[in-house]
């Protein structure tokens, strides 16, 4: 199931499954051989205990590699660059938010609620500054290694914006202007997963409107400025229930008005429409520096992040008869689950990795690119979707 959603590749799981075969072949082999000479429960101990020990390893392995992740080697290379984050005061946002602030950058919160994100920037800035107390004395903050860099608390800032409303996005991106700031990176962050169908203030569906347009607006009004960046990127987080839209992305009834509304296939479309605006960004951001005279323009590089299953309050709108099991579980669910710490690990890897200078258009999760399926590379609709949005954002 991993597989097929783009947590990791099928080799991972055809190593585990070969050991675990192996040994269940060797205890039948073990059993047969020794039937005759001692009892069939003493034939069975050591290759009982060899499988028990070998699945607490395959088990292990799975955790380390699918659960938590990688934890991503920043080096320095998040010194000085400014990041603007949506949805940063809670869960992968505002972890984001902490590793890139303690790793040197200008962090700017774009939250829909002020107190709650000036909320998040205390435990923030409480957490890198415990963390920088607890670093070894030869071992200085990055802030204190240059004079460039100023302390956190200078580097952590708040604007409103909420992405499900356009004039809200138009109004943060007037407010990010006034700082002077230029822009390094943009981490479209902010998402929601509804219950039930509800629409924003000019009626359009709040899961496309939040995950898709308000982002895909935010996105253009600020490209100029990431265009200006020796290394601009975008950060687009997206999730691997995008394969539930099996039939591609709906844009005859975009809005889904005409479809029966269900939590997860309109998600899905949401997420699906998250790629397909990052693979057509790559594609006139490819044509503008082909069509660039001076041959100066550098293009900036867009890269798609599938966090993993991340615990987080994402679930908050989900219908009573999903949300209460979940929490009632909650206890077995969150050994299968990431912390929002690893969940952030694959966005701060895709902001910060020299790796990946030049590259675009991929997909990302635990920090390693995998292929998505054929209807989320459809060019064709990925021109018809942009075309839309463009439309329905004016």
């Amino acid at each position: 199931m991993l597989s097929g959603f783009h947590e990791c590749p099928w080799t991972f799981h055809a190593a585990s499954i070969a050991v675990r075969l192996a040994i269940l072949i060797a205890a039948i082999g073990i059993f047969l051989a020794t039937n005759e000479t001692q009892s069939s429960s003493q034939s069975l101990i050591a290759p009982a205990v060899i499988f028990a020990i070998s699945s607490i390893v395959c088990i292990y392995r799975t955790r380390k590699h699918l659960i938590t992740g990688p934890i991503p080697s920043i080096d320095k290379t998040a010194l000085g660059k400014v990041v603007i984050i949506t949805g940063a005061n809670t869960g992968i946002g505002k972890e984001t938010a902490r590793q890139l602030l303690a790793a040197g950058a200008t962090v700017v919160m774009a939250c829909r609620s002020e107190s709650r994100a000036r909320q998040a920037m205390k435990d923030i800035l409480s957490k890198v500054s415990k963390g920088a107390a607890e670093t070894d004395a030869d071992s200085n903050p990055p802030w204190e290694d240059t004079k460039l860099i100023s302390p956190p608390k200078e580097r952590l800032l708040f604007i409103k914006c909420d992405v499900s409303d356009y004039d809200s996005v138009r109004s943060a991106v007037k407010d990010f202007e006034k700082m002077n700031l230029t822009l390094d990176i943009l981490i479209n962050n902010a998402g929601i997963m509804m219950g039930t169908r509800k629409e924003n203030s000019i009626g359009h569906e709040m899961n496309m409107a939040c995950n898709h347009l308000g982002h895909f607006l935010l996105t253009n009004l600020l490209l100029p400025k990431l265009q200006q960046a020796d290394d601009g990127r975008i950060i687009v987080v997206t999730s691997c229930t995008y394969v539930l839209a099996t039939e591609g992305l709906d844009l005859q009834d975009w809005n889904c008005e005409k479809r029966k509304y269900t939590m997860f296939s309109q998600y899905a479309q949401s997420k699906l429409a998250n790629i397909l605006m990052a693979k057509e960004v790559t594609r006139r951001e490819k044509m503008r520096i082909e069509n660039d005279k001076s041959k100066k323009a550098k293009a900036v590089g867009v890269h798609i992040v599938h966090p993993g299953l991340v615990r987080t309050d994402v679930v908050r709108n989900m219908n009573w008869y999903l949300k209460y099991p979940n929490m009632l579980f909650s206890s077995v669910l969150i050994t299968m689950q990431k912390s929002p710490e690893a969940g952030a690990y694959t966005n701060v890897f895709c902001a910060t990795s020299k790796s990946l200078v030049g590259q675009s258009g991929d997909y990302f999760s635990n920090s390693q690119v995998f292929k998505v399926n054929e209807f989320a590379n459809d060019e064709k609709k990925a021109k018809a979707l942009w075309d839309l949005s463009v439309t329905l954002t004016s």
